[in-house]
C-alpha cells in the first residue's frame, strides 16, 4: 500500500467495506451536516497484532530522509503511508477534520504521551491517540508521534506491537469511546468520549497480512460477543449496547447481509464466529445502526 494509495484512502474511502446497509462512499472533509460548524470524527483502528512487524523486503520507510526503525515491515509501510497522508493534508487554525487512533491492547503498547496501555482486563483496544482537532499546531505531536513508533525491543517509547489479535474486541472498543461507555479493556470512556453534538462519526479498520498466516482473531474473557450480547454485567462493565434480535444474528454470505470488499470474505461457522474476530463485522453494523459509519482496509 502506497501512501498515495493511502491517501487516496483517507479523502475518498475506496475499497470500503459496508456492512449491513448500504453506506454512501462520501469525502470525509465535507464537513459536518449543515447548519452546523463542527468537524467530523475519523477513528483509525489499526490492527498492531504480530504480523505489523512482519517483513516486507523492499519497502523501506523514509520519513524526514531518515529510515524509521520499522522501515521493512507491513506496519513500516502503514506508518509512511499515514504520515504522508497526514502530511498532505489542509490544517489551519480550525480543524477540518478530528483524527483519533485506536490500536490493540497489551504486548507493552504505549500511547503518543508514551504511557503503557492501561484497564482492568488488558485485552480489547487501546485509545492510542484520542479524538484531536487537525490544526496546524496539533499535526506536528501526531506526526512525531507515528514517526517514533517501533515493534522492536519489547517495550519503550513509541512501541506499538500487540501481543495477539483483538479484531472484534477493538471495534467494540471503538464503540464504547465513541458512546462514553466502557471497552473489553476494562476503561471507561465516559469523561473523555468525543461531544454527543450532531456531526459525522467514522471508524476505519486499517488490517494487514490477510492471509493463512495472518487472519482476524480474538481472546479474552469477556469478549465481544459478550459485550455484543449483554452478558458483560456479571463482569461488572455494564457496557453492552441495546441490541435488537435482529441485530444479534450473526452476519454470513448469504440472506440480506449486505457486503462488498476489495477480494473474497468467506465468515466462518457459528461455534468459531467470536474466535476467529469476526465480531467485528457485527460491532460494525451496530455501530452503523448509532450514525457511526464503519470502513475497513
Amino acid at each position: 500500500m502506497s501512501s498515495g494509495i493511502f491517501k487516496g484512502l483517507l479523502l475518498s474511502l475506496l475499497c470500503a467495506v459496508h456492512i449491513s446497509a448500504h453506506a454512501e462512499d462520501i469525502d470525509l472533509f465535507a464537513g459536518a451536516p449543515s447548519g452546523t460548524n463542527t468537524a467530523p470524527n475519523l477513528l483509525l483502528v489499526i490492527d498492531n497484532a504480530a504480523n505489523f512487524s512482519s517483513n516486507a523486503a523492499g519497502n523501506s520507510c523514509i520519513i524526514d530522509g531518515s529510515a524509521t526503525a520499522m522501515s521493512g515491515t507491513v506496519g513500516g509501510i502503514e506508518q509512511c503511508a499515514l504520515y504522508s497522508a497526514i502530511s498532505g493534508l489542509t490544517a489551519g487554525s480550525t480543524a477540518t477534520v478530528n483524527i483519533g487512533v485506536m490500536m490493540y491492547n497489551g504486548g507493552n503498547v504505549v500511547n503518543y504521551l508514551n504511557v503503557p496501555c492501561t484497564g482492568s482486563y488488558g485485552g480489547g483496544g487501546c485509545l492510542v491517540y484520542p479524538l484531536t482537532p487537525l490544526t496546524t499546531s496539533s499535526r506536528p505531536t501526531l506526526l512525531s508521534w507515528i514517526k517514533s513508533w517501533t515493534t522492536t525491543g519489547g517495550s519503550g517509547p513509541g512501541y506499538v506491537k500487540a501481543s495477539g489479535e483483538a479484531t472484534g474486541a477493538s471495534m467494540q472498543e471503538a464503540w464504547a469511546y465513541l458512546a462514553g461507555k466502557t471497552g473489553l479493556s476494562g476503561t471507561n470512556y465516559a469523561s473523555i468520549a468525543p461531544s454527543a453534538a450532531c456531526l459525522k462519526n467514522f471508524v476505519t479498520f486499517i488490517g494487514n497480512s490477510y492471509s493463512s498466516s495472518g487472519t482476524p482473531g480474538d481472546s479474552g474473557n469477556p469478549g465481544p460477543k459478550d459485550a455484543f450480547l449483554g452478558a458483560l454485567s456479571t463482569a461488572g462493565m455494564n457496557a453492552s449496547p441495546a441490541t435488537t434480535t435482529a441485530q444479534r444474528t450473526l452476519i454470513t454470505n448469504t440472506g440480506t447481509d449486505s457486503v462488498t470488499a476489495c477480494g473474497t470474505i468467506n465468515f466462518p461457522a457459528t461455534n468459531v464466529h467470536e474466535n476467529k474476530g469476526y465480531y467485528a463485522d457485527e460491532w460494525a453494523g451496530y455501530m452503523l445502526s448509532q450514525n457511526i459509519t464503519t470502513y475497513t482496509i
